[in-house]
């Protein structure tokens, strides 16, 4: 028996579930870089604990934003869920990883519970919109993939390039 399944599709892909992660898994690459580039930018200061956190935040909420742009890119058919679903297994994960870091650090450069639950919902909130800019254009009443009139369109439009 042939395979027929088109790779395309997110359906086969495994959905939103597999999106999520693969936009949780952007986001995480991007932290980790960008914490890299702040730290020699930090280190090559005078003073390198006067921006530390300010660099610190910065690198989670836009990691955050790009594993919602990156969760809606790659679930297309639901792009604000997707979004705010990567937002929370990126928060998940920070919070997974902090848990274990937190028993060596001192006690001034823990952040209270309080502070700690408003960075996350600026997280939650970053990867919305990241997922608000990803899930793209609506389209246009006969304009879905499968739709006859708008696949003899776009083969219309190709044949004449």
């Amino acid at each position: 028996m042939a395979n027929t399944s088109d790779r395309s599709s997110p359906d086969e892909l495994g959905g939103l579930f597999a999106g999520v992660a693969r936009g949780c898994i952007c986001g995480l690459i991007v932290v980790i870089a960008l914490t890299l580039i702040l730290t020699a930018v930090s280190l090559s200061m005078e003073d390198p604990d006067r921006l530390l956190r300010a660099f610190a935040l910065t690198a989670l909420f836009v990691g955050a934003a790009v594993s919602g742009f990156a969760s809606a890119k790659f679930a297309r058919e639901n792009g604000l869920l997707a979004g705010l679903l990567g937002g929370v297994l990126y928060v998940l994960i920070v919070w997974l990883i902090s848990v274990f870091f937190r028993g060596s650090a001192d006690e001034e450069s823990v952040m209270p519970p309080l502070w700690m639950a408003l960075g996350y919902g600026i997280c939650l909130a970053a990867s919305l919109f990241g997922g608000l800019l990803g899930r793209g254009r609506r389209m246009k009443v006969g304009e879905g993939r499968k739709n006859p009139a708008a696949m003899a369109r776009r083969q219309l439009g190709r044949s004449h390039r």
